[in-house]
This record gives structure tokens, sequence and C-alpha cells, in this order.
């Protein structure tokens, strides 16, 4: 009995830590902000939750996301096997303060675990890691939107790095760290300078 318990919490503890995050936002961020909460792409009308939502699967936070799944850890985290409900789970957790698990949810059509985290501890959500999951082309041409570059008399979009460098400079910087992405770098790089 002695070493069956042993061998579970040697389990517990090589579980990983890990969790994910389908954003609608076109550039990867550093942290998450109580700003980007009602962002995502199941928030009709921007409804706000009081923190983010995150699944242990990664083809569940796909379903959330027009262009990036962020990978991250969370510390704190407790676990409320019983709730099922992440919504309510949320609510309880803006009162304590304290992030929570729920297990085996069924979210859309699979089942996972899901964290909630509240505003009063985004600090405690690290960014691994941006994995890009939609169609190069098409994230390209809305990147050439956002950015707002001049449009050409055959209507294709000319956007230089100058525009971009502009444009990130204007909304308090970041391109540093949009670079070390490999999709947006290759974006970047695809625009001449001037």
């Amino acid at each position: 009995m002695k070493g069956l318990i042993k061998n579970l919490l040697r389990e517990g503890l090589e579980t990983p830590n890990i969790w994910y995050h389908g954003t609608r936002s076109l550039l990867p961020f550093k942290s998450f902000d109580k700003v980007m909460d009602g962002s995502g792409i199941v928030s009709s009308g921007g409804q706000r939750y009081g923190g983010f939502f995150f699944t242990s699967e990664f083809s569940n936070a796909e379903y959330y996301t027009e262009w990036f799944v962020g990978k991250v850890t969370i510390n704190n985290l407790i676990e409320l096997p019983q709730a099922k409900h992440p919504p309510t789970v949320m609510k309880q957790a803006i009162l304590d303060k304290k992030n929570y698990v729920t297990v085996n949810v069924l979210d859309g059509s699979m089942h996972s675990n899901i964290a909630v985290v509240p505003h009063s501890n985004l600090n405690d959500i690290k960014i691994l890691d941006w994995v890009f999951v939609s169609d190069k082309e098409f994230y390209f041409e809305a990147l050439d939107s956002m950015f707002g570059g001049e449009e050409e008399e055959d209507g294709t979009i000319y956007v230089s790095q100058w525009i971009i460098q502009e444009f990130f400079n204007m909304t308090g910087g970041g391109l540093d760290y949009a670079l070390n992405i490999p999709i947006f770098n290759e974006y970047f790089n695809s625009k001449i300078e001037g």
C-alpha cells in the first residue's frame, strides 16, 4: 500500500503543468491583460468573465481561435473535481482570488480539464509558446489590413517594415517579442524596409 501511494504521488508531481488558450488576437502577446477579457471568438457582444479560461487539450484550444494557441503554465492551481461549469467556477475564483481547475469537463465536443484564472491572478500565467494554427496567406492578408498600408491600383495593400515598426511604436512596442514568433518573423521579413 505504501508503494502505491508513493507511485501515485510521483505521478502527480510528474504531471506537466501545461495549458492551452485559443485567442482571436492577430499578434501574440507577452502576457495576459484584463483588457483582453471578452475578446475571445465565442464571447458574443464582448461578454466579460472576469478572467481567462485554459484547457488541458491543444485541439480544444484550437476551437477557440482564428490564429494562435498559447501554451502556458499556471501557478497556484487548486482542483475542484465536483465543479463542471467553468463560468460558475470563474465566479467563485474571482470571489476567492484563486486559480481553479475543473476536471473532465465536456467543452464543445470533447472532454478536458479547464483552468480558470481571475484578473487578480494574471501574474500566475507564464506564456511558453505561441503555435500558429491558421492559413499563412490568410494571416498575412489580415496583417496587411491591420497595419493599414497603402492600397495599390491592383487592390493589393502595400505594407513596409517601416509601417509595421511605426504601428508597434504607436501602440506601446512589442515588435521584438513578435519577431520571436516564426510566422510573424516570416511576414515581417517578406516586407521591404522602406
